[in-house]
């Protein structure tokens, strides 16, 4: 309870509250940053990184995006044809054996990450906090 509500404190004024209050009421979301809805705001805080993933992975998967990466390159068709491939064997509990191609594109998926991250930090000090 005091993690959650240390977050809450942490991240006041950062927007942290209206995202939740998109899908939770505001006497929800109160009580979720002040860590006593525990399991509510476990899932919320989930969601809210959920979101923030998509938005960080977009660019990676849609090279012809007008948005500025600051020369960053999305992944190619090979890679990105993998980690579908790689996604659907997980969660079809089918073949659970990965080449080692598999890895390459994971990693490069990884350096895409990392090097959005630091581009968003360099951008924005709003972002350096949601990010740490």
């Amino acid at each position: 309870m005091s993690y959650l509500g240390s977050i809450g404190c942490i991240m006041a004024g950062s927007g942290l509250e209206e995202v939740l209050e998109t899908c939770y009421g505001p006497n929800i979301v109160g009580h979720m940053l002040a860590g006593k809805s525990v399991a509510r705001a476990l899932r919320g805080h989930y969601l809210v990184q959920s979101a923030l993933y998509s938005i960080l992975l977009q660019p990676a998967f849609s090279p012809g995006d007008a948005d500025d990466d600051g020369g960053l390159d999305a992944l190619n068709e090979g890679d990105c044809h993998h980690l579908q491939q790689m996604y659907e064997s997980v969660f079809s509990e089918k073949d659970q054996q990965f080449d080692i191609r598999d890895m390459d594109c994971l990693s490069q998926l990884l350096k895409f990450i990392s090097a959005r991250k630091v581009t968003m930090i360099q951008r924005s000090a709003t972002a350096q906090l949601w990010v740490h």
